[in-house]
């Protein structure tokens, strides 16, 4: 099964996204929340490039990637890793610990 991030590639392209604001789902790390959901990810993709555009007038610095179940760990309570956000992109989240292989990772849309 696959499962997909948005997020930026580098921590220079997470400093501009910072210093743009509150762009929804905000990282570059390859851990964190994921969803089994392309639909979910391309949504969220959209939102963060809406967001950024109506801020600056470029898109956001976010991709989509994804890989297999099997390449990472996973946490099965998710929930205590959440903050206050907006859940709207979380009805098939998961929460990955450790990545087994980075080199299984691949960008599947964005920038």
């Amino acid at each position: 099964m696959k499962i997909y991030r948005v997020c930026t590639l580098s921590k220079v392209d997470e400093k501009i996204e910072a210093s743009i604001g509150n762009l929804p789902g905000w990282r570059n790390s390859f851990t964190g929340f994921w969803t089994t959901s392309f639909q979910e990810a391309k949504s969220l993709l959209d939102a963060r490039n809406e967001a950024a555009v109506a801020a600056t007038n470029g898109l956001s610095w976010s991709v989509i990637v994804e890989t297999d179940i099997e390449n990472v760990v996973i946490d099965d309570d998710h929930e205590k890793y959440k903050v206050s956000h907006d859940s709207k992109y979380d009805s098939h989240e998961l929460f990955v610990l450790k990545i087994h292989d980075e080199s299984k990772i691949k960008s599947v849309e964005g920038r």
